[in-house]
């Protein structure tokens, strides 16, 4: 599957997805940014 190559931000949108504003949230959420 094609998705398996983008990340998870297809389904939350990048501008929802702030790590620097919500850390935890976001890992929830956007298991992609784990760094």
């Amino acid at each position: 599957m094609p998705n398996d190559r983008l990340p998870r931000i297809a389904i939350v949108n990048p501008d929802r997805c702030k790590p620097k504003k919500c850390r935890q949230e976001c890992k929830r959420s956007c298991p992609v940014v784990r760094s």
